[in-house]
């Protein structure tokens, strides 16, 4: 399967546009398992700590590819989200 990194950016690019109440994890991952095929169960965060944080995701089906996310919660009490695949 051949991946294609910025399609997968451009729709991540789309969820960071928005404020959330919670982490959208489950949108996050449906994108890019959309391209890219099943993240590895292993790999898949159970539980995100913190009012700002960052992780990295490693994407099995693609070589030395990361899913980065970050958040920051506001004082809305909702949260900013960065998220892309470096």
């Amino acid at each position: 399967m051949k991946t294609n990194i910025s399609k997968i950016n451009k729709e991540l690019a789309k969820i960071s546009e928005i404020y959330w109440q919670s982490i959208p994890l489950g949108d996050i991952f449906n994108v890019v398992e959309k391209y890219a095929g099943k993240i590895d169960q292993d790999n898949r965060p159970l539980i995100l700590c913190g009012d700002n944080c960052y992780c990295s995701i490693p994407i099995a089906n693609i070589c030395r590819k990361h899913l980065q996310l970050a958040w920051y919660k506001i004082s809305s009490g909702k949260y900013e989200i960065n998220t892309y695949i470096s």
